[in-house]
């Protein structure tokens, strides 16, 4: 219930439609226990959310959601929220979190660009790490990151190993019956980067 009512107004506001799974699928993998959300309070006041795509033969988990609520924005919240992230990862045995970040090169205009290489710069502060992995789902285009479970300083993964479990994952986030005929891999493809 708490992450129905997150879902609208939040993650609607939070990401664009392309980008946001319908309300039943994120239904279903929670129920199905293989989505997980996560939110960081100020007394009863949600400040930041995280959903996080699961499964338990993987030592990572994907981050298929983060944001802050916009009055909390700019504050340092984003940060302290991604380090009890990977906190909750180590403990729950994950040696690492990944996560999808729009790719820079595929933005439509400059302002887009920079507001996504604003983005990457964040992460990068916070601990993540680039990987040479990149995906597209559903027609965008994304680059993967890392960030490390804990307080590991480097990567727990190769690149080999994180496109197979973005692979992975996506088979979890993708539903098997798509509309219209279409095949996982006409809406999901991983790869390492050229």
């Amino acid at each position: 219930s708490q992450l129905h009512a997150l879902y609208q107004p939040s993650l609607a506001r939070d990401f664009p439609p392309d980008e946001l799974m319908p309300w039943s699928r994120m239904e279903a993998l929670t129920q199905a226990g293989q989505q997980a959300a996560y939110g960081l309070f100020e007394g009863n006041t949600l400040t930041a959310y995280g959903i996080f795509i699961l499964d338990p033969a993987l030592p990572a988990a994907l981050l298929n959601y983060f944001a802050v609520e916009p009055q909390y924005r700019n504050q340092g919240i984003g940060s302290q929220a991604l380090a009890m992230l990977r906190q909750a990862a180590e403990e729950q045995g994950l040696c690492c979190i990944l996560f999808e970040v729009e790719s820079p090169q595929a933005a439509l205009t400059p302002e887009d660009a920079a507001l996504r290489q604003r983005r990457i710069g964040f992460y990068l502060r916070c601990g993540a790490q680039p990987t040479g992995v990149v995906s597209q789902l559903f027609g965008v285009d994304y680059q993967i990151m890392l960030l490390p479970a804990g307080n590991v300083p480097v990567s727990p993964m190769a690149d080999g190993q994180v496109a197979q479990a973005m692979d992975a994952l996506y088979h979890v986030v993708v539903p098997k019956e798509l509309d219209q005929g279409r095949i996982f891999s006409d809406v999901c493809q991983v790869s390492l980067a050229p």
